[in-house]
């Protein structure tokens, strides 16, 4: 009753009042109600307009360690753009991404942003939400030998990968070398043991040599040095990778400077085709 009571004092206070003081009355009591209402609605209204415009990706391409000097907008929306023309992707219905924001130090293990990076490739990869990945070689090898890449003999006939095999652009991984990784056990107890106990020298000759060894890879990747690795030198030689180094849309857009650049198509990619539109457009196309 007591409730009862409130409210009729309450509209007898406002009777004759008019809207204003009807108005100010409200915010006084509901304002906060009103306000959860409002923010709950705007939840609601928000995914709902995000889920009837979302749009599925027909394609993605990231480009590892591609240059930090190119205007990294322009880079991701304008090639993006580009490739769906060639491709003839209808963005109004599909997006179309190439990233070249990423990069990963020579051993991977320079800090938390490689971690970061490393953790995002690797949920994506496990998505399907990436198609071709171009990097330079250490990296290209890193991911080749933990099997991210298609056999390129199972998308390409004998007579199309004969082109690039001539020209010295196919990029091979051992595929013995990957089943002995595979097979390798994980450190033992004792190794763990040994590497906590190692001294603070030791770390810091461990730490000298790392560094070395990342300034000699560096200086091995340059165009004029590298090698491309010998098929005739393994024991199950695997074409997973197109040396893309003097395709004119890198060129033209300034992407990797003298560095050698490595293609592979993703092995789980769910647009085999358009992984494969990719590495012609990269030859094909400038700028």
């Amino acid at each position: 009753m007591a409730m009862r009571d409130e409210v009729r004092r309450e509209r007898a206070k406002l009777k004759g009042k008019g809207v204003k003081a009807h108005l100010e009355y409200f915010w006084e009591y509901y304002k906060i109600q009103t306000a959860l209402a409002v923010f709950a609605a705007a939840l609601v209204i928000g995914f709902l307009y995000t889920k009837v415009t979302a749009k599925d990706t027909a394609f993605e391409a990231v480009l590892i360690n591609s240059s930090a000097a190119v205007d990294t907008d322009t880079a991701v929306n304008g090639a993006g753009k580009s490739f769906a023309e060639y491709a003839g992707i209808d963005t109004s219905k599909y997006d179309c991404f190439i990233d070249n924001t990423l990069s990963l130090s020579s051993d991977r293990m320079s800090g938390q942003y490689d971690y970061t990076t490393i953790m995002k490739l690797a949920a994506q990869m496990a998505a399907q939400q990436i198609d071709v990945m171009v990097a330079n070689p250490s990296t290209f090898q890193y991911y080749a030998q933990s099997s991210s890449f298609a056999d390129l003999r199972k998308l390409y006939s004998e007579d199309e990968l004969k082109k690039w095999k001539d020209e010295g652009l196919l990029w091979y991984v051992d595929g013995k070398v990957i089943e002995e990784l595979e097979e390798q056990d994980a450190i033992t107890e004792s190794e763990e043991e040994t590497t906590a106990a190692a001294t603070e020298e030791s770390l810091e000759e461990q730490t000298a040599a790392q560094q070395e060894a990342a300034q000699a890879a560096a200086e091995a990747e340059h165009a004029e040095n590298y090698a491309m690795p010998d098929p005739d030198s393994m024991g199950d030689p695997i074409p997973v990778g197109v040396a893309v180094t003097n395709a004119p849309y890198l060129k033209d857009n300034g992407f990797y400077g003298d560095t050698v650049a490595i293609a592979g198509i993703v092995v789980n990619t769910k647009h085999t085709d358009m992984a494969e539109q990719f590495l012609s457009y990269l030859f094909e196309e400038g700028s």
